[in-house]
């Protein structure tokens, strides 16, 4: 198991590619102190028992934050891996139509958020000789997209902080990386109909839309020993929508 012993903090952990980072991770051979701002989070524990330990976080706050990562810490002694993974897509709206709260949420939970995270984690990574932290970008932070200027900017930004960190903390037997999604089967589509869904499968080049899986399988190299030298990279994960 790649990820014995290892102990992880996973954001937005109750759903979508956050669950499929916590299923893949406990598979692995990792406990986890998952995240999220649902009390959905706490079946986790029922799902998983022991491997799992749940707290309701809200990532715009850094007293949340702080509390997750000390959790980890107080339960299971230590903290390896930090999955930066929640997030929204906010408001659809051009740039001039954008209130102030609307922009405001996106970027304090997408950006903040993974900040808080990297702030918090990496004393106890150096504590413990290293970690990993993996944050969640997305294809949207190379491609404008329509009426989500917050969103693609705030992606934006978490692909640059990615860079930044893994230089900064590289001595530190810290690795930064990221995954950056593209079309995946999570609760962002179960309002789209089938018709469209249509329309996004055949507009990449695989024909089909990611699993949550396959993100989490990146995800998990990333964290594992095997990727020992590789940081301040962002993985596209996309069924070569990019290549288009």
């Amino acid at each position: 198991m790649r990820l014995e012993n290892k102990i992880a903090v996973v954001t937005g952990a109750a759903s979508g590619i956050g669950y499929g980072i916590v299923e893949k991770f406990v598979k692995e051979g990792a406990k986890v102190v998952a995240g999220d701002i649902t009390d959905n989070v706490f079946d986790l524990e029922k799902t998983f028992g022991d491997n799992v330990k749940s707290v309701k976080t809200d990532v715009s706050k850094e007293a949340d934050v702080k509390n997750l990562i000390e959790t980890a810490v107080n339960t299971f002694g230590k903290l390896d891996i930090l999955c930066n993974n929640a997030g929204i897509i906010g408001a659809y709206a051009n740039i001039d139509e954008y209130t102030e709260e609307q922009w405001n949420k996106v970027i304090s939970i997408n950006i903040n958020g993974p900040f808080f995270g990297i702030k918090h984690a990496v004393p106890y990574m150096k504590q413990n000789g290293g970690g990993s932290i993996v944050n969640t970008v997305s294809i949207s932070s190379k491609h404008a997209t329509p009426g989500s200027p917050a969103y693609v900017t705030s992606k934006g930004a978490v692909q640059m902080l990615t860079r930044q960190a893994g230089h900064d903390y590289s001595r530190d037997n810290i690795r930064v990386n990221g995954i950056s999604p593209g079309v995946v089967n999570t609760g962002i589509l179960k309002d789209v109909d089938d018709d469209m869904l249509k329309v996004y499968s055949e507009a990449i080049p695989m024909g089909r839309i990611g699993e949550p899986s396959e993100l989490a399988n990146v995800a998990c190299f990333l964290a594992s020993d095997e990727a020992s030298y590789v940081t301040g990279q962002t993985y596209i994960v996309d069924g070569g929508k990019d290549t288009i």
